[in-house]
């Protein structure tokens, strides 16, 4: 199955993390994910992030080590610093997926 490059994504992004085949992204281990959550689930997300005390905020971007200077410091509002985040997990530069971090955000909040 042959995947599609779209500009602005690097080939090493695509390579490390997956590639996208019609409205699905073709994980590297073959499962497929939805291209785009929806817009219910992407609004959770953000206000799921946006709820989180600084410490749990700070460990999940501990965990998943965004470049230094992508996300707001700490005195910035809670708001921009997860849309700055976001913006990062959605860009080239992350090998990360939204689903991914729903799923680690679920872990950190022991929710199903």
């Amino acid at each position: 199955m042959q995947g599609v490059v779209l500009l602005g994504v690097s080939a090493d992004h695509i390579a490390a993390s997956s590639y996208l085949v019609g409205d699905h992204f073709l994980e590297k281990d073959g499962i497929e994910s939805e291209a785009n959550m929806d817009l219910e689930t992407r609004n959770r997300l953000f206000a799921t992030l946006a709820d989180l005390p600084q410490p749990q905020f700070e460990q999940l971007l501990f965990s998943l080590k965004p470049p230094a200077g992508t996300i707001s410091g700490g005195e910035a509002p809670q708001g921009n610093r997860v849309s700055d985040f976001l913006a990062w997990v959605e860009g080239p530069s992350s090998t990360y997926t939204l689903e991914q971090v729903d799923g680690m955000l679920a872990g950190l909040l022991n929710r199903p």
